[in-house]
């Protein structure tokens, strides 16, 4: 038997005499997805370590059985494997009992809660829950093997493998004619000439082969480790089964935490998850609270300009520094690196139970960490010094196989046009009435706007204008790098005080095309403009967060609608939420109020107004053809 024939319900199949436990029948069941990305590929062999559970990824969308009964979706080119499982093996061959096959890698799969799902490269599976360099021997190896043995040259993004490639290594009998280890690239693939040789002479056309240069298949692990670290992360300290102990100062029994995102006020938020772009940047806007006694010190804080996730997934030149205009009394660098998605503190303190295991042991029995992969956060949180453990998680992941072609046909159109669109208060010129206002004026997130501004008020909203930040900028520019192949293909960049950032005196990435849709010729951008602590000042809109999907399809407008598909169809606008301006302007109002003052309605209906609202995006500059603002 094959890697069960690309994925069909072997459910009759079973080996005589196969030992109770062991992998007898191919069976798909379980609670956690893992897709092994750069390329996808279809009918790959997989074995959930610790079950019995053996099967193969297949193109097609299927349902199976969670460990629960219920039913579970699996997407193409998903492995599904039991949260029991210790591991997910991957390999060419028979997976079933007494069959033969080759390991091409395995991921470890926590123990403690693991993810629904995980997008992984071939970087993850050979010293799991760690990533290597996709240039090492075995992930550029391997990845040569996989691409070699894609049998469907009508689909380039895809790996098709013949069943005949595990009928052969079956019959191999688990002699390798080449380690995977193999150091030399060109002895790897004459030691694999063969079986490819015997593989085309039983399929009808040819398997793509390896090609001799091995950076081309290197480069499409590349792309995918890129992507694959890239998303929105929670970042925290004094989170876990430890916090009591760990976030107590031993001076003077302070409580200092740093978090991202986190509750500043009892009326606002940080509500938006920091970024990591596929180039490894870190952006993120978050809390730090320091609470001594009955007080309670907070400080608004941001990541610098200098931190990054680098290829091996470990944290670099991580500093977290206090953003508010009076001043900062926050500053900390950081240390740690993502296993599996996830940076771990590896610790156990000396007042913690006897018996406890560190976070890491509960996940990875036997592991132990680095001393630059321990979560970590050192230095002077609200003027009191601290070492502090530092957890992150991922929270959402873009899609890893976008369309290159239609990236860079975005960034060809050249730049956009970005306006914050915000409420219309009583002594406000220039307003304009709200498009479409049935969908976009309501009650519920589903709105851009609430009907009423404030509850307490009575103000009803009808018409909307450019919202302008601190530095009075009411509309700015952005441009999409064009780098087919490179890791920054499709990175979101803006420039200084709103200028285009092809002609601005500062640039920064702040965001990148996540997803892209070639059926409605549409695009996913995420944007953060929070490049840096440093750059508080003159990053256009510091703080605001944009997620939404561009219509490529408007004329050669572009404009940018909510990602979801009946509100991008209905034509509702995308919506834009700010973590800095709001939380500054309500400080400095409330620190200049008089003992027992309030605000005024006015000032509270401002605060409300410049807090969020809908996002009026075009191509071009302006006044130009496709600005809505022109008549």
């Amino acid at each position: 038997m094959a890697a069960c024939n690309g994925g069909e319900d072997f459910s009759d199949a079973s080996v005589p005499g196969c030992p109770a436990g062991a992998p007898c029948t191919a069976i798909s069941t379980g609670d956690v997805l893992v897709e092994l990305t750069g390329l996808q590929v279809d009918n790959l062999g997989y074995e959930c370590v610790g079950t019995s559970v053996v099967f193969a990824t297949s193109k097609d969308e299927r349902t199976s059985a969670a460990s629960d009964g219920s039913d579970i979706v699996v997407p193409p080119y998903n492995a599904l494997c039991p949260a029991s499982a210790t591991q997910i093996r991957f390999f060419v061959g028979n997976g079933l009992f007494e069959g033969n096959s080759f390991t091409l890698g395995e991921m470890r799969i926590p123990q403690g809660a693991p993810l629904a799902r995980y997008s992984i490269t071939v970087s993850d599976l050979m010293d799991s829950p760690r990533r290597v360099l996709a240039g090492e021997a075995r992930p550029r190896n391997v990845a040569a093997f996989l691409q070699g043995l894609d049998a469907e040259p009508s689909t380039p993004d895809v790996i098709e493998i013949p069943d005949a490639a595990h009928e052969l290594a079956d019959e191999l009998e688990g002699v390798a004619p080449a380690a995977f280890t193999q150091a030399s690239y060109d002895e790897f693939r004459t030691g694999w000439s063969d079986y490819f040789d015997d593989v085309n002479d039983a399929i009808d056309g040819t398997v793509a082969g390896m090609n001799p240069d091995p950076n081309v298949h290197i480069q499409e692990v590349v792309k995918a480790n890129s992507l694959t670290r890239s998303g929105n992360y929670r970042f925290d300290t004094c989170r876990g089964a430890f916090a009591a102990i760990t976030c107590v100062s031993s001076v003077n029994e302070d409580v200092f935490t740093v978090s991202f995102p986190a509750r500043t006020t009892n009326d606002i938020n940080i509500d938006e998850f920091p970024l990591i772009l596929p180039t490894g940047q870190v952006m993120g806007i978050g809390r730090a609270l320091r609470q001594s006694g009955s007080d309670t010190l907070t400080e608004l804080v941001a990541f610098s300009e200098t931190a990054t996730v680098d290829d091996s997934l470990v944290l670099q030149n991580l500093s977290v520094q206090g953003i508010e205009p009076g001043g900062s009394t926050t500053t900390v660098a950081g240390t740690g690196a993502f296993l599996n998605k996830l940076v771990y503190t590896g610790e156990v303190p000396d007042a913690a139970p006897s018996g406890s295991k560190s976070d890491v042991e509960n996940d990875y029995p036997g592991l132990e960490l680095n001393a630059d992969e321990k979560g970590t956060l050192s230095g002077t949180v609200v003027g009191g010094n601290v070492d502090l453990p530092l957890t992150a998680e991922l929270s959402a992941q873009p899609q890893v196989n976008r369309d290159e072609d239609m990236i860079s046909d975005l960034a060809a159109v050249g730049e956009f046009t970005v306006r914050l669109m915000r409420v219309c208060l009583d002594d406000d010129t220039g307003c304009r009435d709200i498009p479409n206002e049935e969908i976009e004026i309501g009650e519920g997130p589903e709105f851009n706007y609430n009907t009423q501004i404030y509850d307490a008020y009575d103000h009803t909203v009808t018409q909307e204008l450019p919202r302008e930040d601190r530095q009075d900028v009411a509309e700015f520019c952005v441009e999409v790098v064009s780098n087919a192949g490179e890791i920054d293909h499709g990175i979101v960049m803006v420039g200084s005080d709103g200028d285009c950032p092809s002609v601005a005196s500062d640039s920064w990435p702040v965001g990148f095309v996540t997803r892209t849709f070639p059926d409605s010729l549409s695009y996913n951008l995420s944007l953060l403009l929070a490049p840096g602590a440093e750059n508080r000042d003159i990053t256009p809109n510091f703080g605001v967060t944009i997620q939404g999907r561009v219509d490529g399809d408007a004329g050669g407008c572009y404009p940018m609608y909510r990602t979801g598909d009946d509100n991008f169809e209905a034509g509702l606008r995308a919506l834009w939420i700010d973590d800095f301006y709001p939380y500054v302007q309500q400080k400095e109002w409330v620190d200049a109020l008089p003992e027992g003052g309030e605000l005024t309605d006015e000032q509270v209906l401002f605060f409300t107004a410049i807090s969020s609202g809908a996002v009026e995006f075009f191509a071009g500059a302006p006044g130009g053809a496709c600005d809505p603002a022109v008549p």
